[in-house]
């Protein structure tokens, strides 16, 4: 990611400047940094029980109890930074005990410092911690918990921040790098459907119409889709433009699947759009999302997460991809990972609503 421009206050940001020099100076906070490095690479690649992996896993979890069992326990921001990579690696390896005991720790030590606004390094600590206690959360459905923030309630209509700020950075951005007018109306149709989920209200807007024709429309592709053979071919061409659009569309479908009460949902349909999405996904390079819609990314992964069974090696899979363009989007405070969760805990909550009958 270094040769990427990334946004000033973005967690990518934070780490190339504040990161870097902290590890080369804390041994304990060297290794769980090389972990970290290792455990993403082992990741991406599909390895498992790498002896790299695992030695700098074992020297990172020797000197922090090291630290923690000196005279008065050391708790200072060195020793606290390196536990958030070992809740988000321990995640990503589907380690659910160590991912768990790590972020129980994490969580113990945050409340004796007083809460995450009162741990130092400034902007550092208040991006990657809940980064990383998130991504445990998505990928076991399990308690999203930071001391000294508020987590915010399931809201009662879909949230639409990410597809609000994939819509303004389209807006503003020009050139190769941008989402194509196809991509740009999937993200339109969203936004006008959350704004009405139920339907209320909608009457008295003047947009009664663009809102039914657009159900319609969304109600039809989805439809044909679940219609349509597993091995049906797809309408594929090699630009990055058309990964990008298929990736919307995947998304959006799974989006109008769970939302639209007009269809059942059952887990066997739910699985091949989950598919359908992960083909789609891998057709445009992790760089190529960044520079152009990390926000429509970031949503697109989210969807994928949910409709994904929790524990599964396909939440870890989103959860993995999830983790980069986000970390180069700008934040105040936790306050772009508090959406993120917004945005994942509605739809999660849907899922399982929808499957129930």
């Amino acid at each position: 990611m270094a040769p990427l421009e990334v946004e000033n206050g973005s967690l990518a940001f934070l780490l190339r400047t504040g990161w870097v020099s902290q590890a080369l100076a804390d041994p304990c906070f060297f290794h769980a940094t090389l972990f970290s490095a290792s455990a993403h690479l082992d990741a991406f690649q599909g390895r498992s029980n790498n002896p790299i992996t695992i030695y700098h896993y074992t020297m990172a979890l020797q000197l922090l109890r090291e630290k923690l069992a000196s005279p008065g326990g050391v708790l200072d921001e060195g020793t606290i930074a390196c536990i958030p990579p070992l809740v988000f690696f321990s995640s990503l390896r589907s380690d659910e005990d160590s991912s768990r005991i790590h972020r129980e720790g994490l969580v113990k030590l945050l409340r004796v410092k007083g809460g995450l606004h009162k741990i130092g390094f400034g902007a550092f600590f208040t991006a990657l911690i809940p980064v990383c206690v998130l991504t445990e959360a998505v990928i076991f459905d399990s308690e999203f918990d930071i001391p000294g923030r508020d987590i915010p309630q399931t809201p009662l209509k879909p949230p639409t921040y990410l597809v609000t700020a994939a819509l303004k950075r389209a807006a503003r951005q020009t050139g190769y790098y941008n989402l194509s007018r196809k991509a740009i109306t999937i993200f339109q149709d969203i936004s006008l459907i959350c704004r009405y989920p139920d339907g209320h209200y909608v009457a008295s807007t003047g947009e009664e119409g663009l809102y039914n024709s657009t159900k319609i429309k969304w109600r039809n592709q989805l439809q044909q889709k679940i219609s349509q053979r597993q091995d049906a071919p797809e309408n594929v061409h090699p630009s990055t433009s058309n990964g990008i659009d298929q990736s919307c569309q995947a998304a959006a479908l799974i989006f109008w699947y769970l939302l639209d009460d007009y269809v059942s949902v059952n887990a066997s349909t739910l699985q091949k759009l989950v598919q359908n999405l992960k083909d789609a996904l891998v057709k445009t390079s992790m760089e190529t999302w960044i520079r152009c819609s990390p926000e429509a990314h970031t949503w697109i992964c989210l969807v994928g997460v949910v409709a994904s069974s929790p524990c599964s090696d396909d939440r870890v899979w989103f959860s993995l991809r999830h983790g980069q363009p986000v970390t180069c989007i700008r934040s105040e405070g936790p306050s772009l990972y508090l959406d993120c969760w917004r945005t994942y805990d509605w739809l999660n909550r849907r899922r399982k609503l929808r499957l129930k009958h």
